[in-house]
């Protein structure tokens, strides 16, 4: 028997043991290589508008700051992201609660269109205005940049969920998530928005 499988179970220590040990390592490799931080290990550089008309530069307008940044490529991740919503706010948005002790990070949700219809753009912008509160006009981002090329470039398949990332003070992603909210994906990110 191989030396470095003279600690592991009986049941794994035989030639079909040996096979599911290995099944498993590639399993995890393929799992790891299909991940979207393999992709890139930071942000496409792009610009958008907040919801206030100020132009958000993608990474440089955050320069040395922590950063969460979720990404909507589809009006499909709707209810998805609303699963977000109320944590972010609480947590990571809202000066006034007691997290605001603990977090000190920027917070962008940035919509990426891909139709180049101009009355359906100002549709969805006029429809983000009555619908969010104007102290969070600055987090809502509208990006004119190709959709499809900054989830290429991020490796993201799946279009219609969203997708948020922790970003570093050095501009590196530390942290990708996707889907609906989960206490433990919530927990895993905002580890990383910590004040230093």
């Amino acid at each position: 028997m191989d030396k470095a499988f003279s600690d592991i179970p009986k049941q794994f220590a035989g030639k079909s043991g040996k096979l599911i040990i290995n099944g498993i390592l590639i399993c995890l490799v393929l799992s790891f290589i299909s991940s979207p931080l393999l992709a890139q290990n930071k942000l496409p550089k792009f610009t958008g508008v907040d919801l206030n008309g100020k132009t958000v530069n993608f990474p440089k307008s955050f320069e040395g700051r922590k950063t969460l940044v979720g990404f909507a490529f589809s009006t499909k991740v709707q209810s998805d992201l609303e699963s977000w919503l109320e944590p972010v706010f609480y947590e990571l948005i809202d000066t006034n609660s007691l997290a605001s002790m603990v977090y000190d990070a920027d917070v962008y949700l940035v919509i990426c269109f891909n139709s180049t219809n101009i009355s359906f753009k100002q549709k969805v912008r006029r429809e983000l205005e009555e619908n969010v509160l104007p102290e969070l006009y600055a987090n809502v981002v509208l990006t004119e940049a190709d959709g499809g090329e900054i989830s290429s470039e991020l490796g993201i398949h799946d279009k219609s969920i969203p997708h948020l990332y922790t970003i570093s003070k050095s501009g590196e992603i530390t942290y990708y998530t996707s889907g609906v909210y989960t206490e433990k994906k919530f927990e895993n990110l905002t580890e990383l928005l910590e004040i230093d």
